[in-house]
């Protein structure tokens, strides 16, 4: 690193650079054998998801003794997305795979990104997301009608000066920054709900909405998205409440995915490189949306809680 700094001469805080490499080292290195778990054949290993590192090793362990290890799935919804670090993490090291709805199977939707790995079939388990559970109405969604002083929430992508996981996700920050002021101001009686891990976000002259999005979202007619691969739109998306989407290139989806997303949507694609081309401002919908989204990606057809789907694999 301090060579880098001597040759290059690069604006970057080189002694935070050094702090935060050398937290990683200490994260990922054991001096010891003894620290890691060991497991026999015949042991079942249910770990989180493998995008967290410890759990990785555990699984891993779990393989080389030829132990069933067992995945959970995150993020409220399985099937929609396209992910490269989902594929690296949550569908490799398991032999079974306890995700969402149904369409979280290879079987019925195949994408090559949802497929493990090390070329093994995992056995998929369906169940019910307990949040998506909770939120869900059976009602008909909304219609947009902006006429009326409806109150909306824009819900911000993660704003840190961090990496991303994905290479569909790489946005320059100012960028962002100001094609959300630029959007904010389009919409009157908006407020903006930002990341849960963002620590220091930017200035916006409306409301800045902090608390857990399930606890805010009674509070608002309408909700405002760009960033679709996220727990926050598959909670919202299960609302009866319309949800205007602004494409801006962020993620990826699968074929089925990128369908039922635009079932449930009001949407256009921008360009915000080139003055934010293809920007519409949308104040009602012209289709009936649905709930299909929902159905398939974030509840079983068998109504299985999460518990109950592992007790049947145990």
């Amino acid at each position: 690193i301090d060579e880098l700094y001597k040759k290059f001469s690069l604006s970057v805080d080189f002694k935070q650079l050094k702090k935060d490499i050398h937290k990683s080292i200490e994260d990922i290195v054991s001096t010891s054998d003894d620290r890691l778990e060991k497991y026999n054949n015949n042991e079942i290993i249910i770990i989180g998801s493998p995008g967290k590192l410890k759990n990785r090793v555990l699984a891993m362990n779990g393989y080389a003794k030829d132990s069933k290890v067992i995945g959970v799935l995150h993020g409220e919804e399985s099937g929609a997305v396209s992910s490269s670090s989902w594929q690296y993490d949550d569908r490799s090291l398991s032999q079974v795979l306890i995700g969402y709805g149904k369409y979280g199977d290879f079987s019925f939707n195949p994408d090559p990104k949802m497929q493990s790995l090390d070329g093994c079939r995992q056995k998929y388990i369906q169940s019910n997301s307990d949040s998506i559970k909770k939120i869900y109405s059976s009602n008909d969604i909304n219609d947009l009608n902006l006429n009326k002083r409806n109150k909306g929430l824009y819900i911000s992508w993660k704003m840190n000066n961090t990496s991303v996981i994905n290479a569909d996700d790489v946005l320059d920050l100012i960028e962002y920054y100001n094609w959300q002021k630029y959007l904010l101001n389009q919409y009157s009686n908006i407020e903006i709900k930002v990341h849960p891990k963002q620590e220091n976000y930017f200035k916006y002259d409306c409301k800045i909405i902090e608390k857990n999005l399930e606890e805010c979202i009674k509070n608002y007619d309408y909700f405002v998205i760009d960033y679709i691969s996220s727990t926050a739109f598959a909670l919202i998306a299960a609302t009866n409440k319309p949800i205007i989407y602004y494409n801006i290139g962020l993620s990826k989806f699968t074929m089925l995915g990128d369908k039922l997303i635009k079932e449930r949507v009001i949407s256009c694609d921008v360009n915000i490189h080139k003055n934010y081309e293809g920007f519409c401002l949308f104040n009602k919908n012209e289709e009936v949306k649905n709930y299909n989204y929902t159905k398939y990606f974030s509840l079983a057809d068998n109504n299985k809680s999460r518990i109950n789907a592992l007790f049947d694999i145990l």
